[in-house]
């Protein structure tokens, strides 16, 4: 009843694949193996696939996509060869992303004090991925928006996973009025402003570092904070944000 090019898996009466492959080649010769494979998906559920293919990537996320159209090429002598050596592109949609309790979302979590991944989840946004020379380039084309959150995201991710990704976050009403209550959002909470009904931070978050090993760098957001005015804003050697106060001189006269 489907076409022979189309492929549906389902895992417990789930639907957990549903794709088109348009066209599939794989070709050795002198013992070089070229494959390339282009697929248009209207159902892909990571948990089950990411769990199985990339365990790596189910440590960080799952969901569900929407819509994936794929075109990626590859050549190499061996199994390690052909990964190291993709090449291509990744558009696509989700219907649903849970950010897990990952190294990137402990930092975040230990800062504010906040269970994240209950409030990280996201029923839409779209992205494309460019893959080359054992690098991911990542391009938020719509944000991913939550009740809670949302986020653009721009950056790599390298294949030894390397990371220098820029986060732009927002919050909802319900989320900031949790924040107001942290002495370290007061600052940049004066700072923020409205887009979309989500109050969004002045300025980009910077990740860098490694998937296992992950840092959060605050540069772009202190010099978008001082631009904005606030220019007594500084981090210390424990990553607390605080803002200097100017003394007053008690020796002047009035």
């Amino acid at each position: 009843a489907v076409p022979l090019n189309q492929i549906q898996v389902r895992l417990s009466g789930r639907e957990v694949l549903n794709a088109i492959v348009r066209s599939a080649s794989w070709k050795l010769d002198a013992g070089l193996q070229k494959a390339r494979l282009e697929m248009t998906a209207s159902c892909i559920d990571s948990d089950p696939l990411l769990a199985l293919f990339s365990p790596e990537a189910y440590i960080w996320a799952s969901g569900r996509l929407k819509y994936l159209q794929l075109d990626l090429r590859c050549q190499g002598r061996d199994q390690e060869d052909l990964l190291r050596n993709v090449q291509g592109s990744i558009a696509l949609d989700i219907e649903q992303l849970n950010l897990k309790n990952s190294p990137f979302i402990e930092i975040f979590s230990r800062r504010t004090t906040l269970d994240l991944p209950e409030l990280l989840r996201f029923d839409r946004g779209s992205a494309i991925l460019k893959i080359a020379n054992q690098t991911c380039r990542v391009m938020t084309t719509s944000p991913f928006r939550g009740q809670h959150p949302v986020i653009e995201a721009n950056g790599t991710v390298a294949f030894t996973g390397g990371l220098q990704l820029r986060l732009d976050l927002g919050f909802s009403q319900e989320l900031e009025k949790l924040l107001q209550t942290k002495r370290y959002f007061l600052p940049f909470a004066l700072l923020c402003h409205r887009k979309n009904g989500y109050l969004m931070l002045p300025g980009s978050l910077t990740l860098t570092g490694s998937l296992d090993s992950p840092s959060v760098d605050l540069t772009d957001l202190m010099k978008a904070s001082a631009k904005a005015g606030l220019k007594n804003l500084f981090e210390d050697a424990a990553g607390r944000i605080g803002i200097r106060l100017q003394r007053p001189n008690t020796d002047a006269k009035e």
